[in-house]
């Protein structure tokens, strides 16, 4: 059934004709207000001014229940915000009956409108998936392959396709890369001068630029693009004609959080905000185009304070890390460093903590100076690497005053924001079906 808040965002489209040329949909995966809130503090302190996501002018809290939990996975908040309805946890653009459903991006597409994805995660993970996917699960990689080649969408960037080469699948038709390819789709594998090269007569295109994940922000180096660079090549590829409907997900978010990392999540948080100032530019353009910003849930019941800091939130100290966790603890059994004491400097130069020299007076001021207490919590963790690795973060996260609840997604609201024609349907407490329906009602008149 659809809301009362669609029927009347409906309504006053239809009375207003607010119908915008394009719409760009970003989506923070595991984007609390929490998470937001934490980077924008951080960019603030930083000098680099409030985030561009939080200074539109439309502000909604979303509900991301899932029709089978209070705590909705990615694939039923992607199907949610996708197409507009309420689906079981696991479920890719099937209701739960594993009927198949529409999403705003094939509609947008059917009614003659060009469509791209463009995404950090691997191309058929969850959220890109429930775009254009249609699986009554998740893990189904190859078939979401399959499905992405069906959909006909214009542009396609991220990481590879899990299973693309699955030949135990019943459905197998070969390699989805090369059927890519077979099906004339402009096709490469990391490549970035090719996908700088990249035109609007290079469409349909599909750019892997990483075999799995693309790195985190904290670690990516320069072989591969950032968000906003994929944002920014998607906007020019897609624009002119009759406009575009283009999802960008900072798919990584959700990934750090899982892991309690809290400078790695603000990172590519600000990684992801940074790809919608590319939008707002393109925006200030084409004002006849419409940003979306929201989340599909919250992971890691992230908090900017702690108990044991009292009124405190020291998000400067973020600063102090260089690199992910997920890099720490890879470069760490690299190193294999041959005790505690040895790996001591390594820790201070990934995370800014301090530890105590013999017969150096420590400087017991020093914020990021770790006690003998956590010293020795560290030291009873050596010779684990990933349990040593949890309590390097937990250390830090203390130091900062961070604090998780879980390493799971939890049932806290999302935030929506908005810029651009129709924007202003998106006010009051909503549910992220309210997204998809909007979309929609937009070219659904084309049909």
């Amino acid at each position: 059934m659809k809301s009362l808040l669609f029927l009347v965002l409906s309504a006053a489209v239809s009375a207003l004709g607010a119908a915008p040329k394009n719409v760009i949909l970003f989506i923070g995966d595991g984007m609390g207000l929490a998470q937001r809130m934490a980077a924008e503090e951080f960019s603030r302190r930083s000098g680099d001014g409030p985030l561009a996501m939080n200074a539109m002018p439309v502000f909604a809290p979303t509900r991301t229940v899932s029709a089978s939990s209070l705590v909705t996975d990615s694939a039923a908040a992607a199907t949610a915000i996708a197409c507009g309805v309420k689906t079981y946890n696991g479920a890719v653009g099937v209701d739960v009956r594993t009927n198949r459903l529409e999403s705003c991006a094939e509609v947008w597409r059917r009614a003659g409108r060009k469509v791209g994805i463009a995404v950090v995660s691997t191309i058929n993970h969850a959220t890109p998936a429930g775009f254009y996917g249609h699986r009554s699960t998740r893990a189904d990689g190859y078939g979401l392959g399959l499905d992405l080649l069906a959909s006909n969408f214009d542009f396609f960037a991220g990481g590879g396709c899990d299973g693309h080469d699955d030949r135990a699948h019943p459905e197998y038709r070969g390699d989805i890369y090369a059927l890519a390819v077979s099906n004339g789709i402009h096709f490469a594998r990391e490549d970035l001068s090719w996908f700088r090269a990249l035109t609007k007569d290079s469409i349909p295109c599909w750019y892997v630029a990483s075999p799995s994940h693309l790195a985190y922000a904290l670690d990516r180096g320069p072989e591969e693009p950032s968000l906003a660079e994929l944002t920014a090549k998607a906007i020019e590829v897609l624009s002119g004609g009759n406009g575009f409907f283009l999802m960008v997900e900072g798919s990584k978010i959700d990934f750090a959080c899982h892991e309690n990392d809290p400078a790695t999540a603000i990172a590519d948080t600000l990684a992801f905000d940074r790809a919608i100032g590319k939008a707002l530019e393109y925006q200030s353009r084409d004002p006849d185009t419409l940003i979306i910003v929201t989340g599909d849930h919250e992971t890691g019941g992230f908090a900017m304070g702690r108990t044991e800091t009292g009124y405190e939130f020291h998000v400067d100290r973020i600063a102090a890390q260089r690199v992910s966790c997920t890099k720490f603890l890879a470069e760490l059994k690299a190193r294999a460093f041959p005790s505690f004491e040895a790996a001591k400097p390594f820790v201070t130069e990934c995370f800014g903590l301090k530890f105590d020299r013999p017969g150096v007076e420590p400087d017991r001021n020093d914020p990021m100076r770790v006690n003998s207490v956590d010293t020795k919590w560290l030291a009873d963790a050596w010779g684990d690497p990933a349990g040593f690795a949890a309590r390097v973060k937990a250390v830090f996260s203390r130091k900062c005053a961070c604090g998780w609840t879980s390493t799971k997604h939890t049932g806290v609201p999302v935030i929506t924001t908005a810029r651009g024609p129709g924007a202003e349907k998106l006010t009051g407490i909503i549910e992220n079906t309210d997204i998809s329906r909007l979309i929609r009602s937009f070219v659904e008149k084309d049909r």
